[in-house]
C-alpha cells in the first residue's frame, strides 16, 4: 500500500460491497477513505410465472441488477444485452454475458443514444432489469417510440443502519473532506444516518463528486454547498476524479 499523502479524506457513500472496493482502491493511492454506506440493497422474490419470456433487448441498469437478476436470463429468449454504463457491462462480462454499453456516460440518457435502442420501435419489446422504484425515464422514452417495455424488479433499496464507528470518524476528519454521492436516495438517506452536527458539517465543508448533473442538483437541494465535480461513472475515471479532488489538483 502506498504511503498516505497529504490531501483531503474521501467519504464513500456507495453500498458496502462496491464501496469497500473503492475505498481499497483509494487507499492504494495514498488517499484516506471512509466508508459510509448511504444505501443498501436486498433481493426481491420474482414470480417466474409473471416474468417476460422474450425480448428484443434486455437492459441491466446497474451491477446490482446483474448480481440479483442473472438467474432470469435462462428464462428469456434474447441475444441483445445492454448495460447502463461500463461497470454494469464489466459485471455482466464477468458472468460470461456479452453486453453493449455507452462509450461514454452511465445514465439512461446515455443508453438511449445507443444505436441498438434507437433502432427499436413499434412491435419491439425491451425488458429492463432493475430495482424496485427506479427511474422511469428510459421506459417512458422507449414507450414514446412505440416500444413495449416490461420490468423485472430483482432488488429493493433501503436505508442501512449507521455504523457508529464510521459516523464517529466523520467528526475527526478535520477542516474539509470529499464526499462521493452516487444516488438521489443515498443523498436523502444521509439525513437519516448522520447526526445533525455531522450532516451540517458535510453540507458546509464537503467538496462533492457526483456522477451526473442531476445528482449535483439533488445535492444542492439537500443543502450541500461545497464545490461540485461531475465525474464519468467508469471506474477508472471516477477514481481519477476522486484522487484529483482529494489532492486539490
Amino acid at each position: 500500500m502506498s504511503q498516505v499523502v497529504a490531501g483531503k479524506p474521501v467519504i464513500v457513500t456507495r453500498p458496502a460491497g462496491p464501496g469497500r472496493e473503492l475505498c481499497d482502491a483509494l487507499a492504494a493511492e495514498g488517499i484516506h477513505a471512509v466508508l459510509l454506506p448511504a444505501l443498501g440493497t436486498r433481493p426481491l422474490p420474482v414470480a417466474s410465472a409473471g416474468a417476460p419470456k422474450e425480448a428484443d433487448a434486455v437492459v441491466f441498469v446497474s451491477p446490482t441488477a446483474v448480481r440479483y437478476g442473472l438467474k432470469w436470463l435462462a428464462q428469456l429468449s434474447c441475444d441483445n444485452y445492454i448495460a447502463v454504463g461500463e461497470r454494469t457491462g464489466l459485471t455482466l462480462a464477468g458472468s460470461g454475458v456479452t453486453a453493449r454499453y455507452p462509450s461514454t456516460g452511465a445514465t439512461s440518457e446515455d443508453v438511449l443514444q445507443m444505436p441498438e435502442l434507437r433502432a427499436l420501435g413499434a412491435g419491439n419489446k425491451v425488458v429492463i432489469v432493475r430495482g424496485r422504484g427506479g427511474r422511469e425515464f428510459l421506459a417512458c422514452a422507449l414507450r414514446r417510440a412505440g416500444v413495449s417495455v416490461d420490468y423485472i424488479e430483482v432488488y429493493e433499496r433501503y436505508c442501512p443502519c449507521p455504523d457508529t464507528g464510521e459516523v464517529s470518524r466523520i467528526r475527526q476528519l478535520g477542516a474539509a473532506a470529499v464526499l462521493l454521492l452516487t444516488s438521489v436516495e443515498g443523498i436523502a438517506n444521509l439525513a437519516r444516518i448522520l447526526e445533525v452536527q455531522e450532516l451540517c458539517w458535510l453540507q458546509a465543508n464537503a467538496e462533492l463528486v457526483v456522477l451526473s448533473q442531476r445528482l449535483l442538483t439533488a445535492a444542492r437541494q439537500a443543502g450541500f454547498t461545497g464545490s461540485g465535480v461531475v465525474s464519468a461513472a467508469q471506474p477508472g475515471e471516477l477514481l481519477k476524479a476522486l484522487i484529483k479532488t482529494a489532492r486539490g489538483r
